[in-house]
């Protein structure tokens, strides 16, 4: 009742500033009995447990029992003191009914002054219908929040804490309520809050309330349970969830105050609501469904917590389990089987697989405008990119030739200072641009993009079967997440740079000399219209350094991965034991002979299956999609481009982390996603080459399809790699090497061919800037690599090609890859997986260093002015990062277990997180023009001022290539650290590994069972295996291959607040896709392909964007229809894909690394094709239209 009629009451009778009052009192409410705890001194110690001896039968007995702390007082006298503080409630009511009168009579005393303004004010009722909007949103967050802070966060609160200690409890409780009252004091000076401060408050609160519901998952076993790190976090969590739930509530009710009375009882109302219905939710899941467990007192915790994961596990089988008892148990089964902190190396480890790729993509928002290529650059660098596949080519015939003579580590270590060392460079020429071939073009990115490519392409080979051999194959997600993060990082980065805002033009006055029909000369005063380059936080040099840091801490964690030789060790299950023990069986081919070649049927079947999926994947997803993703977004507005890119990047380490919920698919749901994907995937294409006047282009449907495109197909797409990795594998190291090759040749097919189509063909059109129709919303050109094109494009003369440039270079790179499969294929012994991804993670961190000095940087070639040294430095990152997919899986797959695929996609995902997140906090800005009127016979569009960014392009490179540092110092410790060591050796969990009293050494007769069930699986499921490749290489065609190639044409158009947006929201969103994967990561092939189809969706709408450009869809729409749309697109596509890319890789992992190196083949193959062809329609046929820089308004006419 107090809920519903104190706020009205205030209403009434007092302004809206006394609103903060009634919650610093609901604070006091907590604090009050707090305090009074704490003086009865129940928190003083904890539950004490003492020995009780039993003699019976002349037999001792002992038991633990618990006892009772001593308090300064009793319950009753706490109650009696509690009673005190309502008597005084009561009476300050009492004294405020009899001093104060309604607001009505203080207001009709003014006089006539405050009739005149009162017959000015707006009523209530006015209020409400004009902002019913505002309302309803704040009235949904009110319903979420009380939902969470007096729902279901309470009823969790023993089972999130007490599993830590009775300390953690009483402090959650009591320091939380002591700091309430600080909080509402707080929010005197910032009650005032717009309602996208309100949104990010409420999504870090709700973010933390996640947390503390995943810790009551785990109870009574959570994670840090015996470290004191553990307990500190949780109390931590509740104190800042409860401070940020009740300042929310104050804010709210502040801002719905000056709606009237009727409007604060409605918010009352849904306060209770909710309130009910999360009591009524934890109720169900705790009381009825038994979901959560507690811990018996007086229990050693790390025995019982043993004895409890055993039981779990046993419990597995039955087949009355619930379907959300299966989910919480399948965690619960993962986290037995992975040691965290492993996980965490692996992670940082893998975003160094492609974080200088996604890093240029990242800053496309800002040099996209600044090399010559413009629009075309995506394009340009999908095809240079996927050229770099070639090297990934050459080492799958070596590795077949002579396989002794590679080694996984050296492969990866060669890959990471490779990387490391020409980011460092990129970050000086990214912006050298040389004439050639009749045309100017940014040799210094383009070559090294070449370079990354190279290199990249023998990651994708190399990785998963490096994580095979040595690691068991949950650690296949955290591959995955990785692979996630590195699209994540450099939008992060982006953000913080401020990427993404549009810019402007200004008017510029030159002297003409002209002659008059008697030869006489004269000067005559013209005006042009220039574009104005942006002025991010840091420069695109910056940037590069940023990208080179994160490159140099991969190869540190792949460093710490290696620290000591360890052998495979072998999960042995109960059943798994029985079929080792029947191996010997089939030696009688009259018994068990056709049921023997029925096996290997369907298991060849499933692995021709996954394996042309892994290659369509990356044909798409890094072949395709990245050359078309200019064209597909530009047309809605660069904003539009900077959501695709970064959303969908921020998106797929989510997509991936979910597969550890869902990595053991069936084939069908693999064939599900996968169609879902492509079909987005064809949307984004169809955009393309509707570019530049797409569909929907002067509504917000446009925009917002066209992200949401970009954003689920590449998710989509991520999540079935993923899952297929880890589906192939169970059939060993050479599927998985068959997997690598098929995603290099997916991304190399789907490269060249959008390179032919933009580059050559021309088949994609720009769209001028400044072009301004009725039909079409603002617009201005973008200037970034991915998350920085909003800053980088007109910094570079390639224009809106750039990012379609940028995509075909890092198809041409995927020859380092290829060249790799060769080399391995010869010398299969003399390559080191761990030293190939130091090279790999050190490499790309100086590449990343060099690109933050040279990304600008150009030169006249072929009477045309490129960024020659963005190209060197993108192709260079773009061969290390394909050297990282076909290193990092492989290596997770050989040194730890499945689980650890997932981790490996979630720091995939955080590569492209921090990119957006950073791109996105550099902010971005609309583009705003005037009527310039000259000599009354002519008018031109003149735009205003251009926005600056909050730090340049250099800072974010530099911020990219400190996470690459991070990757590496991760990776070092996973190979040199005894905790790493161990967890790679035995694979106990964190929890098991208190009971490792020695090293758990295979017999080798063990061994030699497990490797012919390995390759029976193998024969056993080969169709599902290859259709794994295939779908990951279809994930890589589009994802990384086709659609970034359309980021530009399918964004711009509409803002480049959406290019920005695009780029660095969906970066920011993928490491939690993968995170999300951690609780359905062994799911079927069946779900792979459902989940499939929504990406291939959203990318095919992107397309169509693209086609469209610069005249999509809901281009003119006031509500920016199209451009959110569009972003959207870019988000979820992304989202899916990476999930989709994690989902096959922890499908494939329990075949063996061999397997997971294939999937990498299949991942650079789909990636190289992808950005060829996306490349060779942007750049090429020029098929993509760009807006001309201060175009007429009607340009779209």
């Amino acid at each position: 009742m107090s809920t519903i009629s104190f706020l009205p009451f205030i209403n009434e009778n007092l302004s809206q500033e006394y609103v903060i009052p009634v919650y610093i009192g609901e604070g006091f409410s907590s604090l009050v009995p707090s305090l009074i705890v704490f003086v009865q001194g129940i928190n003083r110690n904890q539950q004490l447990c003492q020995n009780m001896t039993y003699v019976i039968s002349n037999l001792t007995f002992y038991e633990l029992k618990s006892t009772k702390p001593a308090s300064t007082f009793s319950v009753s006298i706490f109650f009696s003191i509690i009673t005190l503080f309502f008597i005084l409630s009561f009476f300050s009511f009492v004294i405020l009914n009899k001093k104060l009168r309604p607001k009505q009579d203080l207001d009709n005393k003014n006089g006539e002054n405050m009739i005149f303004l009162d017959s000015q004010r707006e009523t209530p009722g006015e209020n409400v219908s004009k902002n019913s909007f505002e309302i309803v949103y704040l009235l949904i967050l009110t319903f979420i929040i009380s939902f969470f802070m007096y729902g279901v966060l309470l009823g969790l609160q023993s089972y999130s804490t007490l599993a830590y200690s009775h300390l953690a409890f009483n402090l959650s409780i009591n320091l939380g309520n002591l700091m309430l009252p600080m909080v509402i004091f707080f929010s005197i000076v910032s009650y005032k809050l717009s309602l996208w401060a309100l949104t990010v408050e409420f999504f870090i609160a709700l973010l933390i309330s996640v947390y503390i519901v995943f810790i009551s998952f785990c109870s009574p076993c959570p994670p840090l349970m015996t470290h004191w790190s553990g307990s500190f976090l949780i109390v931590l969590a509740w104190i800042v969830s409860e401070c940020l739930f009740l300042r929310l509530r104050c804010v709210i009710a502040a801002t719905l105050e000056k709606y009237g009375q009727n409007i604060l009882l409605v918010l009352g109302w849904v306060t209770l609501l909710g309130q009910v219905c999360g009591g009524i939710v934890v109720y169900i899941l705790v009381d009825i469904m038994k979901v959560f467990v507690d811990r018996p007192d007086c229990q050693d915790q790390i025995e019982f917590c043993h004895k409890f994961i055993e039981s779990v596990m046993d419990d597995q089988y039955e087949q009355s389990v619930s379907l959300w008892k299966q989910i919480v148990n399948d965690f619960k089964i993962y986290n037995s089987n992975v040691n965290w902190f492993v996980f965490v190396l692996v992670v940082i480890f893998s975003w160094g697989g492609w974080i200088e790729i996604f890093g240029i993509w990242a800053e496309l928002p800002l040099i996209v405008n600044s090399l010559p290529e413009g629009w075309r650059l995506p394009s340009i660098l999908t095809g240079a990119t996927q050229i770099g596949q070639i090297g990934s080519l050459a080492y799958l015939l070596l590795n077949q030739i002579v396989p002794k003579h590679f080694s996984l580590k050296r492969i990866i270590f060669v890959k990471l200072i490779t990387t490391t060392v020409s980011t460092l460079i990129l970050s000086f020429v990214w912006k050298k641009t040389y004439f050639i071939f009749g045309e100017e073009r940014s040799v210094g990115l383009l070559s090294l993009v070449l370079v990354f490519s190279l290199c990249d392409g023998f990651s994708t080979i190399s990785t998963i079967p490096f994580i095979t051999k040595f690691f068991k194959k949950e650690y296949i997600i955290p591959y995955y997440i990785g692979e996630a993060l590195f699209a994540l990082i450099p939008s992060v980065i982006a953000i913080i740079q401020g990427a993404g805002d549009d810019l402007g033009c200004q008017n510029v006055v030159t002297s003409v000399q002209k002659f008059d029909n008697f030869s006489n000369a004269y000067f005559l005063n013209e005006t042009f219209l220039e574009p104005i380059a942006l002025k991010p936080i840091f420069s695109v040099k910056t940037y590069f350094l940023i990208i080179f840091g994160f490159l140099s801490m991969s190869l540190i964690a792949f460093t710490l991965l290696n620290s000591s030789v360890v052998k495979k060790e072998k999960n042995i299950k109960p059943n798994e034991k029985l079929d080792n023990l029947c191996v010997n069986e089939f030696d009688n081919p009259l018994l068990h002979k056709p049921k023997f070649q029925t096996l290997e049927t369907q298991h060849r079947k499933e692995k021709n299956l996954l394996l042309s999926l892994n290659f369509f994947i990356t044909f798409c997803f890094y072949g395709i999609l990245p050359g078309v993703q200019s064209y597909s977004t530009l047309p809605y507005g660069n904003n539009v481009f900077h959501l695709s890119i970064n959303l969908s990047n921020i998106l797929l380490p989510i997509a991936i982390f979910l597969s550890v919920w869902s990595y053991n698919v069936s084939l069908k749901q693999i064939l599900i996603e996968f169609s879902v994907a492509v079909m987005f995937s064809a949307y984004i294409v169809f955009i393309s080459f509707k570019s530049p006047c797409p569909p929907f282009l002067d509504s917000k449907f446009g925009p917002v399809m066209i992200c949401a495109s970009w954003i689920l197909s590449q998710a989509i797409f991520m999540r079935v790699r993923c899952i297929i990795s880890t589906r192939l594998e169970r059939f060993g190291e050479k599927i998985l090497l068959k997997s690598g090759s098929l995603t290099l040749l997916g991304e190399v097919v789907g490269g060249i061919l959008i390179f032919l189509v933009v580059e050559k063909f021309r088949i994609f059109e720009e769209k001028p800037e400044c072009v301004f129709d009725l039909s079409y919303c603002s617009w201005l050109d973008i200037s970034g690599i991915w998350c920085e094109l909003p800053f980088m494009i007109h910094d570079l003369p390639e224009g809106w090609r750039l990012p379609s440039i940028l995509s075909a270079i890092s198809q041409f790179a995927q020859i380092g890859p290829f060249v790799y499969l060769l080399i391995r294929y010869f010398f299969p012994t003399k390559i080191d997986n761990v030293k190939v991804i130091y090279l790999i993670l050190i490499t790309g961190a100086v590449s990343c260093l060099l690109l933050a000095f040279f990304w600008n940087k150009t030169v006249l070639i072929h009477e045309e002015k490129r960024s020659i040294y963005l190209y060197i430095f993108h192709f260079t990152l773009s061969l290390l990062d394909g050297m990282s997919t076909l290193t990092f899986l492989p290596y997770i797959g050989e040194y730890f277990a499945k689980e650890y695929i997932i981790p490996n996609y979630i720091g995939e995902s955080f590569s492209s997180l921090v990119p957006a997140v950073l791109a996105l906090i550099q902010g971005f800005h609309e583009e705003d023009c005037d009527y310039l009127d000259q000599n009354k016979t002519s008018t031109f569009k003149v735009p205003k001022n251009a926005y600056k960014p909050k730090y340049s392009v250099l800072i974010y490179f530099l911020l990219i290539f400190f996470l690459l540092l991070i990757s590496i110092m991760a990776f070092s410790y996973l190979n040199f650290s005894k905790y790493a060591r161990r967890a790679r050796k035995n694979r106990f969990s964190w929890v098991s590994t208190e009971f490792a009293l020695g090293e758990d050494i295979e017999e080798d007769t063990v061994r030699r069972d497990k490797e012919m069930q390995q390759k029976l699986n193998i024969k056993e499921k080969e169709k599902e295996i290859q259709f794994l490749f295939i779908l990951t290489f279809m994930v890589t065609f589009v994802y990384y291959g086709f659609l970034p190639g359309l980021m530009s044409y399918s964004t711009i158009p509409y803002s480049n607040k959406f290019f920005h947006l695009s780029i660095n929201l969906s970066n920011i969103l993928l490491p939690f896709s993968i995170i999300l994967s951690i609780f359905s990561y062994e799911v079927s092939i069946q779900r792979i392909c459902l989940e499939s189809i929504l990406p291939f969706i959203l990318a095919f709408y992107i397309y169509l964007i693209s086609v469209f450009s610069p005249c999509p869809p809901f281009v003119s729409n006031k509500n920016e229809i199209g451009g959110y749309l569009i972003v959207i697109c870019w988000i979820v596509s992304s989202l899916m894909f990476m999930r989709i890319r994690c989902l096959i890789a922890t499908k494939l992992g329990k075949y063996g690394k061999n397997i997971l190196f294939k999937l990498g083949c299949f991942t650079i193959l789909g990636q190289v094709f992808g950005g060829l062809i996306i490349f060779m329609m942007v750049d090429y046929l020029r098929l993509f239209i760009d807006k001309p820089k201060c175009a007429p308004i009607n340009f779209c006419y």
